[in-house]
This record gives structure tokens, sequence and C-alpha cells, in this order.
């Protein structure tokens, strides 16, 4: 959703977010078992001889109060979700 002319609110569309973010991702890593890209809210990495480890970072944008509770809650239901997404890939 556009604000004024040089503003966006709410979430890149996919287009913007594969040329300005994802083009940047760099050397694929073969620890990095499921990567960033379109769709995808959580990444899982084998971590050395621990368990599988996933991770998420989605940024909170406009949120005037409770910004670390929300960031909380929203990754942490990126990760959950995204296990299903996970299963699949490894």
């Amino acid at each position: 959703m556009r604000g004024d002319e040089n503003t966006l609110i709410g979430k890149l569309p996919p287009d913007l977010l594969e040329k300005a973010v994802l083009r940047h991702r760099g050397a694929v890593r073969p620890e990095v078992l499921v990567g960033p890209g379109i769709g995808e809210d959580a990444s899982l990495i084998r971590w050395g001889n621990a368990p599988l480890l996933a991770v998420s970072s989605d940024p909170i944008v406009g949120a005037t109060e409770g910004a670390g509770k929300m960031l909380v809650h929203i990754n942490a239901n990126d990760i959950e979700i995204g296990r299903a997404s996970c299963r699949e890939r490894v």
C-alpha cells in the first residue's frame, strides 16, 4: 500500500523486495538449509552438532506502543508457521 507519493506502507511488493533486498543475499552456505526468500518468514540453519536452529527477523514498522512484545510474538509465529515449509524442504 502506498501513503504519499514517496512512502510505502506495510509489506514491500515482491518485485521491490527482490530488487532492493533479496538480491543482496550473498553466497550460498551449506549450513543454511532454508534461507531467505519471498514467502519464507523463517530460516533453518544446521548449527554444529546441535539440533537445527530456526530463526526469523521481521521488522515492526509503525508501532508506537508495545513494539518489543509485538516483535517477539510475530517472529515466534513466523518460526512456528514456517516449520511445515522447513520440514518439506529439508
